[in-house]
């Protein structure tokens, strides 16, 4: 037994390298998410939501169409739900694809969102915040102009729906299939009450919005996120019955 010993400890030690990169980007997370969300069931009982089964929770984001993140991650799963008459609550963990040519194994994340009934056509907007300071339209115009090895790759980076508001455009990127639609909607009402929380991501859908957060809330920010998904949706009401 002595001699295979170190073949043994050999064998180990090439098994945990070979977990590592799971170990780092799926299980740590996922020991991580189940923390942050202890005593969430208290916190919604106290606030009159009921708890809704996953399974049925993820209905409704089909049901939704999966708009928004549900659409480009490579696998999600909803770690809880809760819900009701008009808000549903859900802390969702997720994979996104690995980009081409990309050897690193996806990090495991996860948010906190918030779906609210609007209860008046909407067209599918994205609105999220910008991951580094947007450049000015002149940088972007040499960095997107024809014929440069990158500019098919700088105008993803950089599309966005221009609004006119100096203050919205440099704090979101809005993405949506017609301007026209994403600019009549994005009133100066709307815009305001999304710039009172400029870190959160924004999704209108036809039959909801989508209010999510970058990482899972704790119970406080989690009330605040219910707080401004209901002003924008009541604010989203008013102007659209007003056009």
């Amino acid at each position: 037994m002595a001699d295979y010993l170190p073949l043994v400890i050999i064998g180990l030690l090439f098994g945990i390298v070979l977990l590592l990169p799971t170990l780092t980007t799926r299980w740590v997370p996922a020991l991580r998410h189940q923390r942050q969300l202890r005593g969430r069931a208290a916190w919604a009982s106290a606030r009159g939501l009921l708890p809704l089964d996953p399974g049925d929770a993820a209905g409704r984001i089909d049901d939704a169409d999966r708009p928004g993140l549900f659409r480009k991650v490579a696998s999600g799963r909803v770690l809880d739900a809760f819900q009701d008459h008009d808000v549903m609550v859900i802390d969702y963990a997720f994979v996104m694809p690995k980009p081409p040519g990309g050897r690193s194994v996806p990090m495991l994340e996860a948010t906190s969102l918030v779906l609210n009934r609007v209860g008046v056509q909407l067209p599918e907007v994205q609105i999220q915040p910008w991951e580094t300071r947007p450049p000015t339209p002149d940088v972007i115009a040499r960095l997107t102009r024809p014929g440069w090895l990158l500019s098919d790759l700088m105008k993803k980076v950089y599309a966005t729906t221009p609004t006119g508001d100096a203050t919205f455009d440099g704090s979101f990127r809005v993405l949506g299939e017609d301007p026209d639609a994403v600019r009549s909607v994005l009133t100066p009402q709307v815009r305001s009450v999304m710039l009172r929380q400029p870190l959160l991501h924004y999704t209108f859908a036809p039959r909801g919005v989508f209010v999510r957060s970058r990482g899972i809330l704790p119970q406080p920010a989690l009330d605040q996120l219910i707080a401004v998904t209901r002003e924008l949706v009541t604010t989203l009401q008013t102007e659209q019955r007003r056009a």
